[in-house]
């Protein structure tokens, strides 16, 4: 949903645990980055933002009593009491494209996810083995995630042409779209459209 610059609500039971979530997203988008609106919490004198026809992730406690009338907004319940699964505040809206090849990023982070909710449950003795155990785990589930998410930087850097004796470099968005699975058209439609495709683009240029 971030690299498509969908409207995310996070909603968590307290400010700080909010806004840890919202922040932790930008790391885990890389390579790619976020460019667009990114508040760890919204204050409920704003409210009125979440109804603004922009792309943002914004953070929210649960007990602010959300009341919004936005079809498009992905509401993903992070607390507690939660299953962090998102959902539709209105059932007609348009569903998140998922990314190519998610069923096999799932399954590979399934392991990693479970030993980090195991560590987190039942932490061993000593402060500094649970730190570095927790430290790995997290290391690993990551480099998982970033290794799927550069495989889908390279597949899209694939596409470009440089003309000869030229800096102009162009992207083939009919190349990339022709070579993708059916399942990932919608992907890859909305993310060549985004502001992070932009700032990927450009960073790759200068690699």
């Amino acid at each position: 949903a971030a690299l498509t610059e969908q409207q995310v609500l996070l909603l968590g039971d307290s400010v700080s645990s909010v806004a840890d979530v919202v922040l932790s997203v930008i790391p885990l988008l890389r390579p790619f980055g976020y460019e667009s609106v990114l508040l760890p919490v919204l204050p409920l004198e704003m409210l009125e933002l979440l109804e603004a026809p922009v792309p943002f992730i914004v953070g929210c406690v649960l007990e602010t009593g959300v009341r919004v009338f936005n079809r498009d907004l992905i509401a993903v319940d992070v607390s507690s009491r939660g299953g962090a699964e998102p959902y539709y505040l209105d059932e007609v809206a348009t569903p998140i494209p998922p990314l190519p090849q998610q069923e096999a990023l799932v399954a590979a982070l399934e392991p990693h996810h479970e030993a980090l909710r195991q560590l987190v449950r039942a932490p061993p003795p000593g402060e500094e083995e649970g730190e570095g155990e927790l430290l790995q785990a997290v290391a690993a589930f990551l480099g998982v995630l970033r290794g799927h998410l550069c495989t889908i930087a390279a597949r899209v850097a694939a596409h470009r042409i440089t003309e000869q004796g030229s800096d102009v470099t162009i992207f083939l968005q009919s190349s990339l779209l022709a070579s993708a699975e059916e399942s990932e058209k919608s992907f890859f439609s909305l993310f060549v459209q985004a502001q992070c495709f932009e700032q990927f683009f450009q960073i790759s240029l200068r690699s």
